[in-house]
């Protein structure tokens, strides 16, 4: 039921932040290195950058979302689990679950509120407010569908009858948990607009007739014999060939036995067969919402063969509060996997990677390789970097669209976008166009973000003298300081850079003692040499290690060479 999008380039904004000078001019030529790191602090770190290898061969940023609760994935894993026989055992008080899944509900409000009604049927709690049942209601149009207010929704214009259809069940399914149904005029309006929906009949679409049939009966009207007959007709999909052909059966089939139940069709002569198609293998409900209408239809037929490992999947996921983790598998991203071959480059490890270019190589993956212009080109850096190799026309056709989407003019609002466009030419070894600067003002530190990405950029293609009034490099490194006490080590960094640009350049006891406040960012379960960003989390990510090694590159003195931070005392010396 839910809504699906295309996967957008992950964490451009982290990206564009701990941007920059990090390759020394060298672009790709660590492509094909083999040898392995040298020092026994490179080989240490190439080990803990293991750590952060994902399922499907590309990099993590961060496990910090495998300790946090998520509300799609708590809704859909414990209302599966409720399904199945296992009550929800939720330690934290309604209105601390509340507090914790509300950024959720903030970004998608409909979807939200559905959501949450999942998570009362299932742990007999109360999270809703009457705020909620009220907006939830006037989320109804006058044509008699509900619709989705979330900015990531699309236009009215473009939404189809299967869409309008799902968030319209979710809407009817979350309204009637809040003992607020729709009022009589309510539902004649909806009651007009489904006698006009017309599902395929070749073949039958079982998900749209399931949200069909639902829809009529969350209202109080009958169930068209329409949906009868098309549920006595339906056949299982033939064989999958791929694993997105394989959700689509298990799908399909679970919304078969659901609405066969709801008509009164008899499954039973085709028990075996159904039961046979919804047994999973490992990895095939990674998806939670999958897994409950997988939950819901063996529950009907029954089957408790295949429900037992469903089971232990779905209670893996869950955290000593009882919510279930945000990450649901250790799935890697391009965004990741290309900020870890930067973080090799900067601190001289080999970038040559066989499991990152396998994965790079996946179906999934390989839509970023057609699609947008800065996704074509991390793709094509990052597999470069791992060693893969592209035709020469796909290369120049990288290129050619990279000079021709780059931003001629800096803006607050494009700033981070042209930065990244920097970023990738640069590796690539692709002249950066020129461009120009429209100031803006600001004294919040968001602003001030910018501007220091504004200044870093203007510095490294050689357009400072487009700066009207440039900032104390003194007082940059000053606030840099005090960022690695109160702020990020990523925004830290980045005022470090800006600094850096204007002319600072450090000396002994600055670099010891800037040094010092890096390492006490340094250091968490994943490695002893792994940064934290942020002062209260005990979680390290790669952008904000990358970032740190940005950092200490402009502390090495003057004439002194560089200065490698010593190898901390702990077991991952070894």
């Amino acid at each position: 039921m839910k809504k699906t999008s295309r996967p957008a380039l992950y964490g451009l904004a982290a990206l564009t932040l701990v941007a920059g000078a990090l390759f020394g001019g060298r672009g790709l030529e660590g492509d094909e290195r083999e040898e392995g790191p040298s020092s026994r602090r490179q080989q240490a770190l190439a080990s803990q950058l293991e750590r952060f290898r994902g399922d499907n061969g590309l990099f993590v940023d961060s496990f910090a979302a495998v300790n946090r609760p998520g509300l799609y994935q708590s809704a859909y894993a414990l209302s599966a689990l409720h399904t199945l026989g296992y009550p929800a055992e939720v330690t934290l008080p309604d209105s601390e679950i509340r507090q914790q899944l509300l950024p959720w509900l903030d970004q998608d409000p409909l979807w939200g509120h559905y959501y949450f009604a999942l998570l009362e049927q299932a742990t007999g709690k109360t999270l809703h407010t009457e705020e909620d049942v009220d907006s939830l209601h006037a989320t109804l149009t006058d044509a008699g569908y509900f619709r989705d207010p979330s900015p990531n929704s699309p236009p009215d214009s473009d939404s189809t009858e299967p869409l309008r259809l799902s968030q319209t069940v979710a809407a009817l399914e979350a309204l009637k948990q809040f003992d607020s149904p729709a009022s009589e005029a309510e539902a004649e309006k909806i009651r007009s607009w489904l006698r006009k929906v017309r599902p395929s009949d070749r073949p039958p679409q079982m998900v749209v007739e399931y949200h069909l049939a639902r829809a009529f009966e969350l209202i109080g009207s009958p169930i068209p014999r329409s949906s009868k007959a098309r549920t006595s007709s339906w056949s299982p999909p033939e064989r999958p060939a791929s694993a997105e052909s394989r959700s689509a059966q298990l799908t399909d089939t679970a919304a078969y036995v659901l609405l066969a139940g709801m008509t009164g069709v008899d499954i039973s002569p085709r028990r075996a067969e159904l039961k046979n198609i919804l047994r999973t293998r490992d990895g095939e409900l990674a998806d939670p919402q999958l897994a409950w209408m997988v939950a819901r239809a063996l529950n009907l037929l029954p089957d408790q063969e295949a429900a037992a490992p469903l089971t232990a999947e779905l209670r893996r996921h869950l955290l000593k509060n009882g919510l279930a983790s945000r990450a649901q598998s250790h799935l890697g991203t391009l965004g990741a996997s290309y900020l870890a071959q930067r973080l090799r480059l900067a601190e001289g490890l080999p970038t040559a990677d066989s499991l990152l270019r396998a994965g790079l190589e996946s179906p999934r993956i390989q839509e970023f390789r057609r699609g947008a212009v800065l996704d074509r080109a991390v793709w094509l850096t990052t597999y470069r970097l791992a060693g893969g190799h592209v035709s020469k026309e796909e290369e120049r056709a990288v290129r050619a669209s990279l000079r021709d989407g780059f931003p001629h003019v800096a803006t607050a609002e494009n700033i981070q976008e042209l930065s990244h466009y920097v970023d990738t030419m640069q590796i690539l070894e692709e002249p950066v166009p020129g461009f120009t600067v429209t100031r803006w003002t600001g004294e919040g530190r968001a602003s001030r973000n910018l501007l220091n990405l504004l200044v870093f950029n203007l510095s490294r293609t050689g357009h400072l003298g487009l700066l009207d009034a440039p900032p104390s490099p003194t007082k940059l490194i000053a606030e840099a300081e005090a960022q690695l006490s109160t702020a990020t080590v990523t925004e830290a960094s980045l005022t470090a850079d800006a600094a850096s640009s204007l002319g600072w350049v450090t000396d002994g006891l600055t670099s010891r003692r800037l040094r010092k406040k890096i390492e006490d960012r340094t250091g968490c379960d994943e490695g002893s040499l792994m940064v934290r960003d942020t002062t209260d989390s005990d979680e390290c990510s790669i952008s904000a290690t990358l970032a740190a090694a940005r950092f200490s590159q402009l502390l090495e003195v003057p004439g002194a060479g560089a200065e490698q931070p010593s190898l901390p005392e702990s077991e991952d010396r070894s």
